[in-house]
């Protein structure tokens, strides 16, 4: 039936209007949820111990991971907060892992730099395409990795401990260490930030 009246035309086609609007915004309620930023799982050895580090058998534990460069000043300076949230978080089932992008460099010299600085946490060296795997391209970043494997936070930079513990205390409540938990907070001042080798 032929439509009559401009009223009439207007009252059709609003629907059609509203649907169109809705679609250019997203407002559908079917409209699929961004991908999720999913940890890209990787197998490396500790450079401490030699034992196998396999993420994808990680699943169930919350993980950080902190991307550096013995030649980086900030990435250096976060290692005691590592160590710390290491000893302070591990009962709580948080895995730390540091992760060196360095390539061709001289085991001895590695060496050294892991007892120089006392770490303590896995260290695995040769991690550059681990870290383009998983889109790092600024020294120093930290990756928190929930029990899904899917990557919640990038912390960027230098900062200090109560940033780590802010992002993991979200995950879940974690159980401490007493003893170590009563030692002071590492506190350092923050540095110049690096870029890594894309």
């Amino acid at each position: 039936m032929p439509i009559k009246s401009s009223a009439r035309r207007r009252q059709l086609l609003m629907p059609l209007i509203s649907s169109l609007c809705a679609a250019a915004l997203g407002c559908f309620v079917n409209v699929p949820a961004l991908a999720a930023d999913m940890l890209h799982d990787f197998s490396a050895f500790n450079f401490i111990d030699n034992s196998e580090i396999n993420t994808s058998e990680m699943r169930g534990s919350i993980m950080v991971l902190v991307f550096g460069s013995i030649y980086c000043k900030p990435c250096i300076e976060l290692l005691p907060i590592m160590n710390t949230l290491h000893e302070r978080y591990y009962y709580g089932d948080v895995r730390v892992i540091c992760l060196d992008i360095d390539l061709a460099v001289d085991p001895a010299l590695q060496r050294e730099f892991v007892n120089r600085h006392a770490i303590k946490p896995p260290y695995i060296i040769n991690a550059l395409q681990i870290a383009r795997n998983n889109r790092v391209f600024m020294l120093p970043t930290t990756l928190i990795v929930n029990r899904e494997g899917e990557i919640v936070k990038r912390i960027y930079g230098f900062k200090k401990i109560r940033a780590f513990e802010s992002a993991l205390k979200k995950l879940c409540p974690v159980t401490e260490q007493p003893s170590i938990a009563a030692q002071p907070d590492p506190e350092h001042e923050p540095a110049h930030q690096h870029e890594s080798h894309r």
